[in-house]
């Protein structure tokens, strides 16, 4: 089992209403976070055009962004992924948004819904 860790970054909180985390492994940073929370302008958002229900400081997406040197395994991404259903659990899987960074770049990897069958670079 993985020791996965999510610290608050020193970003802390985020204008638009997100959450700042850097996610580590043992004592290695592997990666940062951010968790996008609903507003009240949002909530209502949800409810008129997506006829969604969620409340104010709920999840809604989790963006994933894994360092450049850090290569993922399918074992730590189901870690990291658990790590942020358990702080945020009315947060869909599939929208906990797996991305690295390559030479600049974001590279999109997998969302939370697809990482037991290890879909990891596919869309």
């Amino acid at each position: 089992m993985t020791d996965v860790t999510l610290a608050v970054s020193a970003q802390g909180a985020g204008d638009d209403g997100s959450l700042h985390y850097d996610v580590l492994i043992g004592d290695r940073k592997v990666g940062g976070a951010a968790v996008y929370c609903a507003t009240k302008d949002e909530v209502e958002a949800f409810k008129k055009k997506l006829k969604k229900r969620i409340k104010v400081g709920e999840a809604y997406t989790v963006k994933i962004f894994l360092e450049e040197k850090y290569i993922p395994n399918k074992t730590d991404l189901i870690e990291i992924r658990d790590s942020f259903l358990t702080k945020y659990p009315t947060c869909d899987p599939s929208k906990l948004l797996f991305a690295r960074t390559d030479g600049g770049k974001v590279v999109p990897l997998t969302d939370g819904s697809r990482l037991e069958a290890l879909e990891i670079g596919k869309s």
